[in-house]
């Protein structure tokens, strides 16, 4: 039998990759790039760290988002099918 340990961390660390660079391409969004330059200009003229804290503090959030609708959506009742389900009435 093989052993698939190291499988398993090679394919968590593509998703994790993949899904931050999802993250990235969605910030130059056309409908967001205007109001994410007020705001990086903004956190700029605050502090000269501003813009580094604002994207700590985003990624952060996107990760613990991304960590904790997935760990506790089954203890809410939703699943797989529950999305497919809302997907397929184009409620979602």
């Amino acid at each position: 039998m093989r052993d698939m340990g190291c499988a398993v961390t090679h394919k968590g660390l593509m998703e994790i990759a993949i899904a931050y660079f999802a993250g990235l391409l969605t910030l130059i969004n056309p409908c967001v790039l205007p109001v994410l330059l007020i705001v990086l200009a903004t956190a700029l003229q605050a502090k000269k760290w501003g813009p580094l804290a604002l994207a700590a503090g985003m990624n952060v959030m996107f990760i613990m988002l991304g960590i904790g609708i997935p760990a506790f959506g089954p203890a809410l009742g939703i699943n797989d099918q529950v999305v497919a389900h809302f997907f397929e009435l184009g409620q979602l």
